[in-house]
């Protein structure tokens, strides 16, 4: 690596110095005509080249590489190139301070040195990404190239190319007089997230180094970019998924750079139109369910295409644990070496389990609560739907601070298994309990009421507000600003089992293994690490399922307070008290905030009529009962 450290040294003389660029008078590009770049195939060699990527933490002063990334820059007559907002664009500026002329409108990103000392700019323009060289003789920008969308940053050329970049995931070569650019690899084939990439730089024989940096913190990670002429073949294990975080993103890159037989394959089913799941109004303004993206993936499942791994956080688990679709994990746990049951919070475990089996993880969480004034719900935990009613009875105006849909939501959450019995396929939605659930849902405010008073009801006395703990210090505070100090009491939700509290994921993946996997054992190195403090610790903005993580969290979690200054640092951590009072809370905790999508969206489409009074209570129970009980009914 001391060869590498000092090639990387020279690199960084040569580019220093080509940051400060003279007059140019001498270059002169008549056309203008921007071409836009279709990456291909590498033309530099015949022969393919694969790369193993390789961790080092040799990097030398590749820290110091640049990557003449200038926000501005001014020629060697004084005149000054830089971003106007005014103007949305590059200006050049006379020594006096005269704007001489725009030299391009679009969203500026950067100034690059290329070879010869040319200086490039690159913006954004209509859709599209711009490079674009300065000619100092003229005072002017001349459009040279279109690298094509999602271009942001460059990185320095060699003898090959003038620039390096990454977009749409692959590493591209672009050679400017040529108007080529060629694609050279695919990060992810080599197992690096490219959102991270902080810097990067070409080495002989074809090879690079590059450093990334690590998801939750600053620091970095630097790998060399090995070349081979030998394709590493791998075993593909699938993983479905909706969206996926950085956080997985960047363990599932780890696995597949360390594994030489096996490597993860996402299959992001998020919709390609944007959609996302939840509540939604149609273009009545009702609210629906919009469960567009589990049904893509149940789609394929149905047909028989059946990932290794799904993330089932916008999946209906207990329809299909019932019809053993998921491997029960806890077999996997007890046989760790390095994860044991006690590792992870009893109420996760407890909140997780269907029928005493663990089907799917969880590693970040939140604990979604009722909390209301002491003089209106009491000093007790503890909250029946009968005890809601009678709070209701007492004060004229709807007394939960959610639109009803939410409401029901939130109350179908925990009240869900006394309706639908997934073992013997019975459902008791035409009951009197459920009945009752709708009269009282229909006293709370609706979407367009919600839409008009909004957040300005939060906190009324006689409003119970749901509450998420997610970050202790800040969220005690603000309980604190609202209903002052003791003045206040988390009552919890119904449930089946009498009133508890919900666990709530905060951007987690819920990975649970299928029982079709040919490599179920393969893919629990890739899902225990959802379970470990390593994992967790990289989204700290919030709570992990993770004892150790949990407790270092808790000790690093604080607030900067107003008037705090270097010399006089006021910052709030979280007191004994306060932590015990959270793990109180979370005690009362063991029920996960999951509904079955198919029966949700059933429910949401029938009750809009009885909202708008157009049917009644018991006939909108009995069309429920009746087109739920058909789909609980109807196995995979």
């Amino acid at each position: 690596m001391k060869k590498l450290t000092a090639l990387v040294l020279a690199f960084a003389l040569a580019f220093a110095v080509g940051c400060v660029p003279k007059a140019q008078s001498d270059i002169r590009e008549t056309d203008g005509t921007a071409v836009t770049a279709s990456p291909s195939a590498s033309a530099v060699s015949d022969v393919p080249l694969y790369y193993i990527c390789a961790e080092t933490d040799e990097a030398g002063d590749f820290e110091a590489y640049p990557n003449n990334n200038m926000s501005e820059l001014t020629d060697s007559e004084g005149y000054n190139y830089s971003f106007s907002v005014e103007d949305n664009g590059i200006t050049v500026t006379s020594p006096d301070g005269i704007v001489i002329k725009p030299a391009m409108t679009g969203v500026f990103l950067g100034f690059f040195t290329g070879s010869g000392e040319r200086v490039y700019a690159l913006a954004t323009v209509r859709n599209t990404t711009v490079l674009s060289y300065i000619d100092f003789g003229g005072k002017q920008l001349v459009s040279k190239f279109e690298p094509g969308y999602g271009v942001y940053k460059l990185f320095p050329g060699d003898d090959k190319y003038d620039f390096y970049y990454s977009s749409g995931g692959k590493l591209v070569g672009l050679d400017i007089d040529a108007q080529t650019a060629d694609e050279l690899l695919t990060w992810y084939d080599v197992g690096i997230d490219a959102a991270y990439l902080t810097n990067f730089a070409s080495l002989p024989d074809n090879g690079y180094i590059c450093s990334v940096r690590n998801p939750g913190s600053a620091d970095k990670t630097f790998y060399t970019l090995i070349p081979t002429t030998e394709k590493i073949e791998k075993e593909v294990i699938t993983l479905a998924m909706f969206s996926p975080g950085s956080a997985l993103l960047s363990t599932i890159f780890d696995f597949n750079r360390k594994n030489p037989e096996y490597q993860i394959e996402i299959l992001d089913y998020t919709l390609d139109d944007g959609q996302t799941y939840g509540l939604m109004p149609d273009a009545n303004g009702v609210l629906r369910l919009n469960d567009a993206l589990p049904r893509k993936l149940l789609t394929e499942i149905t047909a028989g295409r059946v990932p290794d791994i799904i993330d089932v956080s916008m999946f209906p688990v207990e329809r299909y644990a019932h019809s053993g679709l998921f491997v029960d994990l806890y077999p996997y746990i007890d046989a760790d070496p390095g994860l044991e049951r006690e590792d992870i919070l009893p109420n996760i475990l407890k909140a997780l389990e269907i029928d005493g089996q663990l089907y799917n993880t969880l590693s970040n969480f939140s604990i979604a609560t009722l909390v209301g004034q002491k003089t209106l719900v009491g000093e007790d935990f503890g909250l029946t739907l009968d005890d809601l009613i009678e709070m209701q009875n007492n004060v004229d105006e709807p007394l939960m601070n959610e639109f009803r849909e939410f409401v029901l939501y939130d109350l179908l959450a925990g009240l869900g298994d006394s309706f639908i019995n997934w073992d013997s396929g019975e459902c008791g939605f035409d009951s009197a309990e459920f009945i009752k659930l709708l009269e009282f849902v229909k006293r709370q405010q609706s979407y367009s009421q919600f839409a008009v008073s909004g957040f300005d009801n939060y906190y009324h006395d006689h409003l119970l507000y749901t509450y998420q703990i997610t970050l202790p210090v800040s969220d005690f505070m603000e309980l604190e600003r609202n209903y002052g100090v003791d003045g206040y009491t988390f009552k919890g939700y119904p449930t089946d089992s009498g009133s508890g509290s919900f666990i709530k994921s905060v951007n987690s993946p819920q990975l649970a293994i299928t029982s079709a996997s040919k490599y179920k054992d393969v893919a629990w190195r890739l899902v225990r690490e959802m379970f470990l403090p390593e994992m967790q610790a990289k989204t700290r903005m919030s709570l992990q399922t993770n004892r150790e993580a949990l407790e270092k969290n808790l000790e690093t979690l604080n607030l900067t307070l107003d008037g705090s200054t270097a010399e006089n640092p006021l910052t709030r951590y979280i007191s004994g008290e306060e932590k015990a009072v959270l793990y109180g809370l979370l005690d009362t905790a063991d029920k996960l905030y999951r509904t079955d999508a198919a029966a949700l969206g059933i429910i949401m489409e029938e009750v809009s009529a009885f909202f708008a009074d157009a049917k009644t209570a018991e006939e909108t129970a009995k069309i429920i009962q009746s087109r739920v009980s058909i789909y609980v009914n109807e196995r995979l």
